[in-house]
């Protein structure tokens, strides 16, 4: 009779912590989603600021050398 009345307690706590694990996996998985999207947009523009850095001193030493 009380493992009757303990079982209800027990379901639902168990359900809970299953839905509480994959809600943690997914709020995981899309913070890993949203860093690697801000780290690729990072790379990108630190490319393009280095690239635009690297042509304007080609370009500096080349009209400097003529």
């Amino acid at each position: 009779m009380q493992q009757g009345t303990g079982f209800p307690f027990h379901f639902p706590l168990i359900t809970h912590l299953s839905l509480q694990r994959s809600s943690l996996r997914l709020a995981a998985s899309i913070l890993m989603a949203a860093s690697i999207l801000m780290l690729m947009s990072m790379a990108t523009s630190a490319w393009t600021f280095f690239s635009q850095f690297m042509q304007r001193r080609m370009v500096h030493s080349l009209t400097y050398r003529l």
